[in-house]
C-alpha cells in the first residue's frame, strides 16, 4: 500500500481530491510498476477532476497524473527493461493508474531511459510537452528551416516547447501570449517575435512581421476562437497543427478554409497511436538537443505532494507560465 491522491467525484481539485491508501493490480504484459520521483500537473488532469477530460479514467475514486520520472520496480511479461531502471514519460493514467501518488503504473513503450543529464524535475514534465512539439513541429508539420511559426499559447507547456524545437530547427517563431511576464518568458526561449493577444490583432500582425506571406506553420494548443482567428494568417501550402483545446474547445475550422491558401490540417498527439518506435527515436533526438543546450527545462514551479490540489486548481489561470511538478 502507499499514498495517492484520488478524485473521488467531479468538481474543483480542493473540494474533491484526497488522499488514500491505495495498491496497484497485477502486472499486465508489456507493464512496469515504477516508484515516482517526480510528476507533472498538467491541464488534463484539472478536467479530470472537472469531469471535462475527453477520455475519463472510470470509476470513482481514481488516480490521476499523466507523466512521471521514477525507478522501475517490478515489470509484467514481455518487459526488456530491467528493474532499476530510471524511466521517464507516460503513465496508465487512462486507467486512474497515475503518477499522482507514490507509486504508478507504465507501459513499457510509454516511457524511455531517463539520462544521467536530465533531473527529476526537467524530465517530469518532458514527455507530452516535448514529444508534442517534435512530433508537431518536425513530424507532422515536416518544418524547414527559414520558415516561419506561429506559436498559440506560447507561455504554456506544450507552446513552449514547440518555441524551442522551432529555434533548434531553424524557424523564425512568433510567440502569442496575453501577460507581460509571459511575453518576457517566450523571448528568453528564443522566440523572434511576440504578439499580445490582449491588445494586438493576431492576425494582422503576424501578416506584417511577415511581409503579407502568413505563416508556414501554425501550432494550436489553445483551440476555441485563437485558432479560428489565426487560420486568418497562414501561408501558402501552410500547415495548421491542431494540438490542443486549453481554451475548453476544438477550433471550428471548416475544410473550405484550405482550399485558398491550399494549406493543410494536420493532427498532433504524442500518445500511443504511433508506438514505441517513433517516441524512440523522437525521444533520442530530443535528448541530444537537451545535452546540447538547444532546448532547456520547462519546469517553472515545484511543489510537495500535499500541495497538488491547490496546485491543480490554479493551472486554468492566466497567471501560469512552464510547468508545475510535484516532488515526492
Amino acid at each position: 500500500m502507499f499514498k495517492a491522491w484520488q478524485v473521488h467525484a467531479a468538481g474543483q481539485p480542493t473540494d474533491v481530491m484526497r488522499i488514500g491508501q491505495v495498491d496497484l493490480p497485477p502486472l499486465e504484459a508489456g507493464q512496469m510498476r515504477v516508484r515516482a520521483a517526480g510528476a507533472c500537473l498538467g491541464l488534463p488532469d484539472y478536467f479530470m477532476c472537472t469531469a471535462e477530460y475527453p477520455a475519463m479514467p472510470s470509476p470513482y475514486p481514481f488516480t490521476s497524473g499523466q507523466e512521471v520520472v521514477g525507478t522501475v520496480i517490478a515489470v509484467g511479461a514481455d518487459v526488456k527493461t530491467p528493474v532499476g531502471t530510471r524511466v521517464m514519460g507516460m503513465t496508465d493514467f487512462w486507467r486512474g493508474l497515475g503518477s499522482l501518488g507514490e507509486e504508478c503504473i507504465v507501459a513499457e513503450d510509454e516511457v524511455n531511459p531517463a539520462p544521467d543529464f536530465i533531473d527529476d524535475a526537467a524530465a517530469a514534465s518532458f514527455r507530452i510537452a516535448y514529444h508534442t512539439g517534435y512530433l508537431g513541429v518536425v513530424r507532422n508539420g515536416r518544418a524547414k528551416a527559414g520558415e516561419t511559426m506561429l506559436v498559440l499559447g506560447a507561455a504554456g507547456g506544450t507552446g513552449a516547447a514547440a518555441i524551442q524545437v522551432g529555434k533548434a530547427v531553424g524557424l523564425t517563431v512568433i510567440a502569442v501570449a496575453g501577460a507581460d511576464d509571459k511575453l518576457t518568458y517566450c523571448a528568453e526561449l528564443g522566440a523572434d517575435h511576440v504578439i499580445d493577444h490582449r491588445v494586438q490583432n493576431v492576425p494582422e500582425m503576424v501578416m506584417g512581421i511577415t511581409g503579407g506571406r502568413g505563416a508556414d506553420l501554425i501550432y494550436d494548443p489553445v483551440g476555441g476562437k485563437a485558432g479560428e482567428e489565426a487560420m486568418g494568417c497562414i501561408a501558402m501550402e501552410g500547415r495548421f497543427l491542431v494540438v490542443g483545446f486549453a481554451s475548453g474547445k476544438w477550433p471550428s475550422i471548416e475544410c473550405w478554409h484550405t482550399l485558398g491558401r491550399n494549406c493543410s490540417l494536420v493532427g498532433v498527439y504524442a500518445g500511443r497511436s504511433f508506438g514505441g518506435d517513433v517516441h524512440t527515436q523522437v525521444h533520442e533526438a530530443l535528448m541530444e538537443f537537451y545535452r546540447d543546450g538547444r532546448i532547456r527545462s520547462l519546469t517553472t514551479r515545484t511543489i510537495g505532494f500535499e500541495d497538488v490540489p491547490a496546485a491543480l486548481q490554479a493551472l486554468p489561470s492566466s497567471t501560469q507560465i512552464g510547468r508545475t511538478v510535484v516532488i515526492y
